[in-house]
Parts: C-alpha cells; sequence; structure tokens
C-alpha cells in the first residue's frame, strides 16, 4: 500500500510532460528560467520519493550497513536539490554553487559505490572514521577536554559509532595505508570513473572557489571594478538563470536508476522516468542556450547530453 501510494505521487508529477511537448509557450529566455524552477523542483521531489520507495518483502523495515551509506548519500542529493530550487526561488543564485558541489560529490560517490559493491561501501563506511580514531588519540593522550561534559559526550558519540559496526581502533590498517581515501583513490579519480575527468573543472573544481571564498570569486560576485581598475563592495546578490539547476541532473539522476534496481525495485515505468528526466533536462537547457547565446551547436551544451 505504501510503494503503491509513492508510486502514485511519482506518476503524478510527470504526467504533465508530455513527451514531444515540453518547449511548448516557451519562447523567452524568462520563460525558460522560470520552467527551470517547475521541472527542477519536480525532479527535488521525485529524488526523495526514490529514497522512500523500497521493496517489503526484500526490506520490511530498512536498509543494513550494506545499503543504508548509499541511501544516506542520496537522501542528501535529494536534500541539496531541494535547497538549489529554493534559493533559485528567492532569486539567489550567488550561493547556489554552496549547495551544488556537495550534491555532485554524493552523488558521484553513491554511484560509484553502487556499481563497485560491497567490498567499496565497506571501505566507504571506515574510511569516514579519520576523525574519530583522532578523538580516541587524543583522548588516551589525556587532554584535558574529555574532562569536561562536552568532551565526554563527544568520547561517548565515538565510542557508540566504533560499537554499531563491532569496530576496534585496530580495525583500520587498509584506510591509513590509502590515506583514508575511498579504496585509495581520489575523489578526481573516482570522479573520471563515473562521469569525465574533463568536466571535473568545471562541475566541481569551479564550485571550491565559492565554498573556500577566492579571488575569482570574490571579484565574480562580491565586488565591482571601477574604471580606474581599483574595486568597492557589490552588496546586492545576482539572480541564477537555468544553467544553476539543469546541469546537475546530469548527476543527480543515474544513482537513482542504479538504486531502484539495487532494491528490487524492478518498476520499467519508475526506470524508463528517470530516463526520461535527463532526456527532458538537457532538451529545455538546449532551448535556454539558443536564446541565451545563440544556436546550441558546438556550445557548452551540447557537450551533457
Amino acid at each position: 500500500m505504501r510503494e503503491r501510494r509513492l508510486t502514485a505521487q511519482f506518476d503524478r508529477i510527470w504526467l504533465k510532460y508530455q513527451e514531444g511537448r515540453i518547449l511548448e509557450g516557451l519562447e523567452s529566455l524568462d520563460e525558460v528560467n522560470c520552467f527551470a524552477l517547475t521541472f527542477g523542483s519536480d525532479v527535488a521531489e521525485t529524488l526523495r520519493l526514490v529514497t522512500l520507495m523500497r521493496d517489503p518483502g526484500r526490506n520490511p523495515l530498512g536498509y543494513g550497513l550494506s545499503e543504508a551509506p548509499v541511501l544516506g548519500l542520496l537522501t542528501r542529493v535529494a536534500k541539496l536539490f531541494r535547497l538549489v530550487c529554493r534559493f533559485y526561488e528567492l532569486r539567489n543564485g550567488e550561493y547556489l554553487s554552496l549547495f551544488s558541489r556537495p550534491l555532485i560529490e554524493s552523488a558521484i560517490v553513491a554511484t560509484y559505490l553502487l556499481r563497485e559493491g560491497g567490498e567499496a561501501v565497506e571501505d566507504f563506511r571506515r574510511s569516514s572514521y579519520r576523525d574519530t580514531l583522532r578523538i580516541l588519540r587524543d583522548y588516551r593522550s589525556g587532554s584535558d577536554f574529555f574532562r569536561t561534559a562536552p568532551g565526554q559526550r563527544v568520547l561517548r558519540s565515538a565510542l557508540d559509532d566504533l560499537a554499531l559496526e563491532d569496530l576496534s581502533i585496530e580495525s583500520f590498517a587498509q584506510q591509513k595505508r590509502n590515506r583514508w581515501r575511498l579504496q585509495g583513490k581520489s575523489l578526481y579519480e573516482i570522479f573520471g570513473e563515473v562521469a569525465s575527468p574533463d568536466e571535473f573543472p568545471f562541475v566541481y573544481g569551479m564550485f571550491s572557489e565559492s565554498l573556500h571564498g577566492s579571488w575569482n570569486e570574490s571579484m565574480d560576485w562580491s565586488l565591482y571594478r571601477n574604471d580606474d581598475c581599483t574595486f568597492g563592495a557589490n552588496p546586492l546578490f545576482f539572480n541564477g538563470d537555468t544553467r544553476a539547476i539543469l546541469p546537475l541532473v546530469r548527476y543527480a539522476t543515474p544513482p537513482y536508476a542504479l538504486w531502484v534496481k539495487r532494491i528490487g525495485l524492478s518498476d520499467q515505468p519508475l526506470q524508463e522516468t528517470l530516463l526520461r528526466i535527463l532526456k527532458y533536462s538537457h532538451t529545455i537547457y538546449l532551448k535556454f542556450d539558443e536564446l541565451y547565446d545563440g544556436p546550441a551547436e558546438g556550445s557548452a551544451a551540447a557537450d551533457w547530453s
């Protein structure tokens, strides 16, 4: 009953998107940018619904340690996509990249884990305990912090996390050898396996500037330049456009299609809809590119089909 209700919500969202009529009525750049919000919000809700679905026979209550880490990443992606859409709606495109970077990273890692399977998932879990071990080392070295109430709470939380997986401080030899990287790979390497290394500087590296506050980021968003090459503060926020939402769909959607197969939801219409979402986002983006900067052929939009 619960799964049918979720599927019905899923179907209601996408009934209004008819094949071949996605761009109907979109004649101006403003209309495309407005439609991108509607489409992006529907994508975000769809991703949320997928995280709630499960096969009651296979997983009557929830997921074990072999699948819960992936579900956690997918849930994070869905939440971040909703935040992207919310800030887009607030006409604050300036800080969307703060949500875009962790969204892409979580989606890429989730896709990698689903492709690689159980050993990768276990290594992902264990690689997250680096700071936990640092806490235990500080405790054993006699840090005064652990004599305080906050220190006792931190220590208790660290020990509880280890106990959940029956781990000890000696359980992480492989992770130490790999410098706490997932199967010894950098995010750049994982990104290259899942997507393309050529895309990394544009869809992930540039977002780092907003996160860390680089000089280029300041010139783009927080300063204005005078004729004499001096700068002043720009306190205004910039609006976002279609480019702030639709390219994210390319990275966000694939792990959900893999997840549906992994958990035994062999619903063919569900699989087809997740594929259609990718197709529709590309179609809308090409329309934006056509109106914004000439025909899409030979442009950046043509490269992310």
